[in-house]
C-alpha cells in the first residue's frame, strides 16, 4: 500500500519511536564499576578512613555515610558525575544541584572542587548559559564629515 503505515496498514507512513531509560539500571552499572574500582585501592581508602570517617557498610566496600567512595580513579569521577549531570534524564543542573544529588549516593575528597571544575568545562552548560555581565564596550560617536 502506497502512502500506509508500514506495520499496520494505517495512513501516513510515519513511525513513532519511543526511548526507555532505566536510570536505576545505569545507576547500578556505575556501582559495581566504583565497587570494582575500590579492591585495588584498599590501602589508600584504608588510610582515608580514619581522616574522612570512612566505614566498611557491607564489609566489602568503603562508604561515607551511606555514599559509596570513589577511588582516585578520573573516569570514574567523571563517570559519575556525568550521570547527574549529562545524562538525558538529569539536564545539566548547576554545581549545587549537582553536588546535591551525587552526595547522596558518592563521595570522594575534595568531590566538590572536581565537580566544579567539571561542570565549567561543560560545553552544554557554558552555550546555554546566560550572561549576566555582558561586556559593555565603550561608545564612539559618528561625527559627520566636513562638506557632507
Amino acid at each position: 500500500m502506497v502512502g500506509s503505515h508500514p506495520r499496520d496498514g494505517r495512513p501516513g507512513g510515519e513511525e513513532t519511536h519511543i526511548r526507555v531509560f532505566d536510570i536505576d539500571s545505569i545507576h547500578d552499572n556505575w556501582d559495581s564499576k566504583v565497587k570494582t574500582g575500590q579492591y585495588p585501592h584498599q590501602s589508600e581508602l584504608k588510610q582515608w578512613a580514619p581522616l574522612h570517617n570512612l566505614t566498611l557498610l557491607d564489609g566489602t566496600h568503603w562508604h561515607h555515610g551511606t555514599a559509596l567512595v570513589v577511588v582516585a580513579d578520573n573516569t570514574l569521577r567523571r563517570g559519575v558525575i556525568s550521570l547527574f549531570h549529562d545524562h538525558v534524564t538529569a539536564g545539566h543542573p548547576g554545581i549545587t544541584k549537582t553536588l546535591q544529588l551525587l552526595s547522596q549516593y558518592y563521595w570522594w575528597p575534595n568531590m566538590k572542587t572536581f565537580v566544579t571544575e567539571y561542570i565549567k568545562g561543560c560545553a552544554t552548560c557554558q552555550m546555554t548559559k546566560v550572561n549576566t555581565h555582558p561586556a559593555h564596550p565603550p561608545l564612539f560617536p559618528i561625527t559627520p564629515a566636513k562638506n557632507a
